[in-house]
């Protein structure tokens, strides 16, 4: 939680070096250091820089900070700005001020994963840069901002339950965290080489590992600013290129339909018509369907199942999925194409047994934005309790992430998450899937005040224990 004393204590150093030309000078230095290469790289100016980090500009800014207050300085890098400062203004500081300022100033930022919280009064997280075991923060804020599988980049001050969170603290989506960590790698593996070659000039044969060359990456000099220039360089491409287009694989816009029919005959007539359908699959023995699209071409095996020879039916496009539900038939798909499509082929087909159909729409997109999308030409609000709307979404989003399960997800290179679960690398990548799923279905909860949709079924279906267990 950002404490006051923190933020007083950053103040007051900032306003004193301000006053001292050769400090400003410094810091100045390492404003440049930060922003000269991120604005030459993205041609945009410190103003227009700043307008399209949007929220996040203050956060970038307080973090600099801190990497100004952990830098030294002079011909021999025997100066700094946060021991100088107590030697002049210390006796002004309350010791909170004091021990936030000798702590920050040796604290490296590192990246973060959040593992479990405990609202209200801690956090419970793992180095990912160093590959920690979790261990747990005291942090009201962070307790009941963050969710679960979130991460971020801070400065972590203290030992044991002391330990804290600098001021400067910038949350990493989960895309951006592995950028992050696939490029630190990089980086470790060149720093492991030159520490081999160096070692065989002295006639010796060390060597680090990958986790030790990449502690010593964030004890560097240079650590603050390859944070701050892949968080700078991720929200400003995303500003200014837009959202992005959500498609099914069918290259329609993503957004989340019920089609929902009154039953006016019996469900059981109603139930046997659906088995006669040709494109609709009985699921088991609940009046749940499939609906069938094309048959998708086989799909290679990955190496290590190739000479298994598994006997494997044709594969088909699902195209949504349709219950029985309190008298109502509904059919869940996942664009407004597919609901006209399938609003058309049930009343075609069903005729006298089902009544005059509602049809609505939800653009994950207008949930990210905490909005909602509105019924478009022709189509009727419709009149459904709240309860009983929650339900309808989360029966939605179910039958949505059922059907991802056997398509192509780009994250997993274009697999599915079935059969990217096969292989160990594959799994690993399915884990990271899961986790972002999971963490965007918790921040939308936060963030709209709904029950959060729970994907912990996710994991049991792929047969991949979920980490930590249920929150």
């Amino acid at each position: 939680m950002s404490i006051p004393a923190d933020e007083r204590a950053l103040t007051n150093v900032v306003d004193w070096a301000g006053g001292h030309e050769e400090w400003e000078g410094f810091r100045a230095e390492i404003f440049g250091a930060h922003f000269e290469p991120i604005m030459a790289d993205l041609d945009l100016p410190d103003d227009e820089l700043l307008e399209a980090l949007g929220p996040e500009g203050e956060l970038v800014f307080t973090a600099v900070m801190e990497d100004f207050l952990g830098s030294w300085f002079g011909e021999d890098g025997e100066r700094n700005v946060v021991d100088e400062y107590l030697a002049s203004r210390g006796w002004l500081e309350k010791k909170q001020g004091v021990r936030y300022l000798r702590a920050i100033r040796d604290a490296p930022p590192s990246l973060f994963e959040v593992v479990a919280l405990d609202p209200g009064g801690a956090i419970t997280v793992r180095d990912l840069v160093r590959e920690s075991d979790p261990f747990r923060v005291r942090d009201e804020y962070l307790s009941e901002t963050l969710v679960r599988w979130d991460c971020f980049v801070a400065r972590l001050m203290g030992a044991g339950r002391a330990r804290r969170f600098g001021v400067g603290l910038l949350r990493f989506p989960r895309e951006l965290a592995d950028g992050c960590l696939k490029e630190l790698n990089v980086l470790a593996k060149r720093l492991r080489t030159q520490f081999r070659k160096d070692a065989r000039k002295r006639g010796k044969t060390e060597d680090l590992d990958l986790a030790e060359a990449r502690h010593l990456l964030l004890l560097g000099p240079t650590a603050g600013i390859f944070f701050t220039t892949m968080f700078v360089n991720w929200h400003v491409r995303r500003r200014t290129a837009g959202p992005p287009a959500l498609k099914n694989t069918d290259d329609e816009s993503l957004v989340l339909s019920i089609v929902r029919f009154p039953i006016a005959g019996s469900e059981a007539d109603v139930t046997a018509a659906l088995d006669d359908l040709p494109e609709f699959d009985r699921d088991g023995p609940d009046p749940n369907w499939s609906w069938r699209g094309r048959q998708l071409p086989p799909a290679p095996l990955p190496k290590d199942l190739a000479g298994d020879d598994p006997e494997v039916g044709p594969g088909y496009l699902s195209l949504g999925m349709a219950e029985i539900v309190d008298g109502a038939l509904q059919l869940h798909v996942n664009s407004v194409e597919r609901a006209e499509r399938g609003r058309e082929l049930l009343a075609s087909r069903l005729g006298a047994l089902v009544g005059t159909p509602l049809t609505s729409h939800e653009d994950p997109a207008a949930r990210l934005r905490g909005g909602r999308s509105e019924p478009g030409a022709g189509e009727e609000e419709p009149d459904i309790p709240p309860e009983e709307m929650e339900a309808v979404i989360r029966a939605t989003l179910e039958g949505h992430y059922r059907r991802v399960l056997d398509e192509p997800v780009p994250m997993l290179g274009n697999r599915s998450p079935r059969e990217a679960a096969r292989t160990k690398k594959g799994r690993a990548a399915v884990v990271e899937w899961l986790k972002a799923l999971e963490t965007s279905e918790l921040r939308q909860a936060v963030e709209t005040g709904r029950k959060p949709f729970d994907t912990g079924w996710l994991w049991a279906e792929l047969k991949i224990p979920r980490p930590g267990g249920k929150p």
